[in-house]
């Protein structure tokens, strides 16, 4: 049995399609939600955690239908929507908080406060426990959400763009802390983000969604090897003409200034560049210092995926 089926999930607001027809299946592993803002990520993470139903299609969650069993399935499911900081108490202290969520979710007294000061040493919480909500940054507010969604152990997790207001040193350790709770106690964690990176480090899988439809769902070794995309990278002394490049050769780019005196600029070009194209290039780009082409990283062909597919 799956942790997570879903089948043909269409949802519609107003008559407009926000989800379209979208199908995958999941188990003990992690799951990178992936697209742009607008593309239905955090719809579907709602239908996924049974806050409401689909309008065609249907999700089960460890067997359980979200439209016909939905009590229990937010019973087997935990979300967080930390950017909003949805739940918290604002005049409650942070372990009073996550003292609070253990008795909603039906922990022993025990256990309560056993898990609670171990979330809040894993979040680098333990000089903010006695603080008040209403005096914490927005990080501290987003780590606090992050720690009640892994107070109980629920079969499926899912998190709504965790990386929003937290520093890049505490990105890589709340990957790394979602990681061994996925493999240690067989979690199926869903992450929607907007961030490549994130699924590059962390995920065992991609659902890539454009416009409410999906355009990959499998393992990320196999999204790299579906588009086998190259990346030009040079050292140039002339001004790039980018939009010029991207018209006539469809790629993506990016450039940055690297100095003033004497004028030199970094460019990044991605696409399908067999030898014609590269040429082209080179020919668009003026005097070259330096160049090289390797295979594009995720968040390359993300960037790709994203305009042309």
């Amino acid at each position: 049995m799956n942790y997570i089926f879903a089948k043909n999930v269409s949802k519609y607001f107003s008559g407009k399609p926000i989800l379209t027809k979208i199908s995958f299946s999941s188990n003990a592993e992690i799951v990178a939600l992936l697209g742009p803002n607008g593309s239905g990520k955090t719809t579907l993470l709602k239908i996924l955690g049974g806050l409401f139903p689909p309008d065609e299609g249907d999700v089960y969650i460890c067997g359980h239908s979200v439209k016909h069993d939905y009590k229990y399935v937010r019973s087997i499911v935990s979300i967080a929507f930390p950017g909003g900081w949805i739940g918290l108490k604002f005049y409650k202290s942070v372990l009073e908080n996550l003292i609070f969520y253990g008795k909603v979710y039906g922990l022993e007294k025990t256990e309560i406060l056993s898990r609670a000061k171990e979330l809040i040493e894993l979040m680098d919480l333990s000089d903010f426990q006695n603080k008040c909500i209403a005096e914490l940054s927005d990080g501290l507010r987003q780590r606090t959400c992050l720690a009640i969604a892994l107070m109980i152990k629920t079969p499926v997790l899912l998190i709504d763009d965790p990386t929003i207001h937290l520093d890049p040193l505490f990105v890589l350790k709340f990957c790394q802390l979602v990681r061994k709770e996925c493999d240690l106690n067989k979690r199926c964690i869903v992450i929607a983000t907007h961030n490549p990176f994130i699924a590059r480090i962390i995920a065992d899988k991609i659902l890539l969604l454009k416009y409410g439809r999906a355009v990959y769902y499998g393992n990320v070794k196999d999204f790299l090897s579906k588009f086998k995309l190259q990346t030009f990278e040079a050292i140039i002394e002339d001004k790039p003409k980018l939009k010029e490049i991207e018209d006539k050769l469809k790629v993506v780019s990016y450039a940055m200034l690297l100095n003033q005196k004497p004028i030199k600029y970094y460019v990044k070009i991605t696409g399908y560049l067999y030898d014609e194209k590269v040429d082209i290039l080179r020919e668009n780009l003026g005097k070259i210092v330096k160049e090289k082409i390797r295979p594009s990283n995720l968040e390359e062909i993300y960037s790709y995926v994203m305009k042309y597919v």
